[in-house]
């Protein structure tokens, strides 16, 4: 039987890497991908570059045949699709993976919600339809785990208790869960949590160069000589084959995932802590040997006190991702690993495949050689 996936966020890292994985390894598997911007041709070929950028090589006439693009926006009405397209749609779908979103940390709330919140609000809309129409198995939405805000200590999959947010994303994706909770007794919905999202484990691999690799690059080109961070904090990644096999694996499955929250993250078995990620990316850096970064405790930390307007920039450039090396929590992630045994589906610990994550960075001068290729 066909599985007709309806797709968001099929040009960003996790929804290009699940489009090619389901391509590749479910043959039933058609695909209408929703892509922001540009008419029909335009959509399609941004499509192919970030799905490609992540194979490493183009992908086959026959399997990019098993997907339709339809330009939209996650921001209007129907989300930008005309009243026939909508109603193939709904007639359709099967299955939908809801993985779009902005991911900045520095938007005004307004506009997070505007877009994270509203889009998912549109999304439900459609899949509602489509359960009136018979056809929907699953809506997937994929969220983060930093949902928790600046809570700390074990960090439970069920949890859903309002916290403090560290920024307008962590907001946002949170209100968007809760749109989502309410409507799973209506349709057939799970939401996955990510934590750090990096490229693929095996080749280093991304089509985007956010989050972590902000603080990655400046430690590689020796530029940190101090953090205001504790050396034995945990930071939970997650590189994007494990995020998008699972989210792939979960979307077919007996049905053990619906109704669920589930944590796509390294959990403390699998975490590495902010100093083993430190020395990893210094130890690549270009000063290798010679070059020190110092951990200052946050609670001692004086940004006053920093004198060389170089630090003082670059101090600025990590303060949106200060909270997630400052905070000590460990992300439970015991029913997503109960659901995912037998499966194949394995995480290994980040400093372990650190260094293909920055050889493959550093090689594409993190991402401006995609640009000038383009």
């Amino acid at each position: 039987m066909s599985q007709n996936v309806l797709l968001t966020g099929g040009t960003g890292l996790v929804g290009a890497d699940v489009l090619r994985r389901l391509l590749a390894g479910y043959p039933d598997a058609v695909v209408t991908a929703l892509v922001r911007g540009g008419d029909g041709p335009t959509a399609r070929a941004r499509l192919r570059r970030a799905v490609e950028l992540l194979e490493g090589a183009r992908m086959s006439e026959a399997a990019w045949e098993r997907v339709r693009v339809l330009p939209g926006d996650m921001t209007e009405e129907h989300c930008g699709l005309n009243a026939a397209q909508r109603a193939h749609v709904c007639a359709e779908t099967t299955h939908i993976v809801h993985a779009a979103s902005d991911v900045r940390f520095d938007l005004p709330l307004a506009e997070a919600r505007r877009v994270n919140v509203g889009g998912t609000r549109r999304l439900l809309e459609i899949a509602r339809e489509s359960v009136a129409a018979g056809g929907l198995q699953r809506f997937t939405y994929v969220s983060t785990a930093y949902v928790c805000g600046s809570r700390d200590g074990v960090i439970y999959e069920d949890d859903d208790v309002p916290p403090d947010f560290s920024n307008s994303y962590e907001q946002s994706k949170y209100e968007s869960e809760q749109l989502v909770r309410a409507a799973m007794s209506a349709m057939p919905a799970s939401i996955l949590r990510p934590s750090i999202i990096v490229g693929d484990a095996q080749s280093g691999r991304t089509n985007a160069f956010k989050a972590l690799y902000a603080p990655l690059r400046l430690l590689v080109r020796n530029l940190v000589r101090f953090l205001p961070c504790e050396e034995s904090t945990p930071l939970d990644v997650v590189p994007v084959d494990y995020v998008s096999r699972a989210i792939c694996h979960l979307l077919f499955d007996d049905g053990a995932s619906i109704g669920r929250t589930l944590h796509l993250t390294a959990g403390g078995a699998a975490s590495s802590t902010v100093g083993e990620i430190v020395r990893c990316a210094v130890g690549a850096g270009e000063h290798r040997g010679s070059a020190r970064v110092e951990f200052v405790s946050p609670r001692e930390f004086n940004f006053a006190e920093v004198t060389s307007a170089g630090e003082r920039a670059l101090i600025a450039a990590l303060a949106q991702f200060a909270p997630y090396l400052a905070i000590n929590r460990d992300f439970d992630d015991t029913q997503a690993r109960r659901l995912l045994a037998g499966s194949g589906i394995s995480l290994r610990p980040f400093s372990s495949y650190l260094t293909t994550i920055l050889r493959f960075a550093v090689e594409n001068a993190w991402g401006r050689r995609f640009a000038l290729a383009a």
